[in-house]
């Protein structure tokens, strides 16, 4: 995740390109879809932000700090699930939640992952980085794939019959292990790891070996993880084709597009890491914005996207005026 606006932009329906791959694609929904989205997203990132902000600033290691935090995903929950005064912004998730039969399960996943998070610095094996992994990634990908599934009459909304969570698993995993690989160098800078100690001890990362890499001096052995890494992240993008989700036949034009450009954006970073022969350099892998450009615009030219609905996502997205 990794949406930050201000209550101007947020109102303006504008986003930037900067903003992650799950708002570009969402970028093209009808206003009405794309605000829920926005204020659902919105309140996950504040939540992770919570607590990333305490691990960045090493405050962390202080328990009171950590219960204060704790209590205080507690009490946002708390807020979601009763009709008791809240702030606005949690005000108007309720009311989003409710006009679109949005389910509080994300948001109870997404809590326990951050609770982990406040008490662990990194993940002891592959298996519990997946289980983390639910609530971290799969949590807020399975609003998206609600919400795209919706279905419009009369003024209600009535969600696919699909179970969201299995859905968005694939795909959000591919998302979240291209993610890690993508931002590794800037995580490392601010002490956040998502390699699991186990996969560390078996291509024997050393701890030279980490802060070199994480420097811009790849070793040889911290290449080999990243290969490995990019292998599981291949798994899960050949499990994640769009024609096989079992929301894609709910979709209308609009959504079936944000979801293969979700697919497609990742893939774009995903290939970049190859030609980069695994080394972490953002200026080899991330894309630049005419990049970025150019892959929306040919998978929305194979699509034969309405130009209405291109052009309001081009407009979002800050590629047009």
């Amino acid at each position: 995740m990794g949406m930050r606006e201000s209550a101007q932009q947020s109102n303006a329906l504008q986003s930037e390109l900067k903003n992650p791959i799950l708002d570009i694609a969402a970028s093209f929904w009808d206003d009405e879809l794309y605000r829920a989205f926005r204020v659902c997203y919105q309140s996950m990132r504040q939540l992770d932000d919570i607590v990333d902000n305490l691990k960045i600033s090493g405050l962390s290691k202080n328990p009171e700090l950590r219960a204060e935090v704790k209590e205080e995903l507690e009490e946002v929950i708390f807020q979601l699930q009763n009709d008791v005064p809240a702030p606005a912004e949690v005000e108007e998730l309720r009311e989003t939640m409710k006009r679109f039969y949005i389910p509080m399960q994300p948001w109870l996943r997404l809590a326990r992952s951050m609770e982990f998070d406040l008490e662990h610095s990194g993940f002891d094996s592959f298996l519990q980085f997946v289980r983390y992994a639910k609530g971290a990634a799969v949590a807020p990908a399975s609003i998206f794939i609600h919400l795209i599934g919706l279905s419009h009459s009369a003024g209600n909304y009535t969600p696919a019959p699909v179970d969201i969570f299995q859905s968005a698993r694939p795909l959000a995993m591919f998302s979240y292990l291209t993610h890690i690989l993508r931002d590794f160098r800037k995580d490392a800078e601010e002490g956040l790891e998502y390699f699991p100690e186990s996969t560390r001890r078996f291509f024997s990362i050393t701890t030279n070996d980490w802060k070199s890499s994480a420097d811009g001096s790849q070793t040889v052995n911290f290449t080999a993880m990243v290969k490995r890494y990019h292998q599981f992240s291949s798994k899960y993008r050949s499990q994640s084709i769009v024609e096989n989700n079992p929301i894609t036949p709910f979709l209308g034009e609009a959504n079936r597009f944000s979801l293969h450009l979700i697919w497609d954006l990742y893939s774009q970073i995903h290939e970049s890491i190859v030609e980069a022969d695994y080394i972490l350099d953002p200026q080899l892998i991330h894309p630049t914005k005419s990049e970025i450009y150019n892959r929306v615009m040919n998978l929305a030219d194979k699509m034969k996207v309405d130009h209405e609905i291109l052009n309001r996502g081009l407009r979002r997205v800050g590629f047009v005026e």
